[in-house]
């Protein structure tokens, strides 16, 4: 197998690997909003560190692939992966192709649900914080 074959099937196993991760990615992430809502802080740190794991493997193959497109000296971008894709085997660039439009939107969706989770850990900041010092909300209001 030529070194050209080699990092072709390299791109098409990690995109197939991202698929699953991102899956994984967006179970986790939508159980730590549930988990964020009941406080339950013992699962939180269970479900952050699974994230955690699963990020690293997503980010190890990010990397690698831009070290392939760099040796293929395709740039970076969905512009660049799209052609990398296009020197697989057609049968294998049909599967890669959908398989990379998954990543993609799977990546989206963390993106949309860590936004979300952010947003609720502010909220229950905020209210933690009126809770501790009530006079706080006040610091900043106008006097009449």
């Amino acid at each position: 197998m030529s070194q050209r074959d080699q990092l072709l099937s390299i791109i098409e196993r990690d995109v197939l690997d991202d698929v699953t991760d991102f899956a994984l990615l967006n179970e986790q992430m939508t159980r730590l909003h549930g988990l964020l809502l009941a406080r339950d802080t013992d699962e939180i740190n269970v479900a952050n560190e699974s994230i955690l794991l699963l990020l690293d493997a997503v980010r190890g193959r990010a990397r690698r692939r831009s070290k392939v497109l760099a040796a293929f000296q395709l740039g970076a971008g969905s512009q660049a992966m799209d052609t990398l894709i296009g020197y697989l085997a057609p049968v294998r660039r049909a599967r890669v192709h959908t398989a990379w439009k998954e990543v993609v939107s799977g990546a989206e969706r963390c993106l949309l649900l860590n936004e979300r989770n952010g947003k609720l850990l502010a909220l229950q900041s905020d209210i933690v914080q009126r809770l501790l010092d009530p006079q706080a909300g006040e610091l900043y209001a106008p006097e009449y």
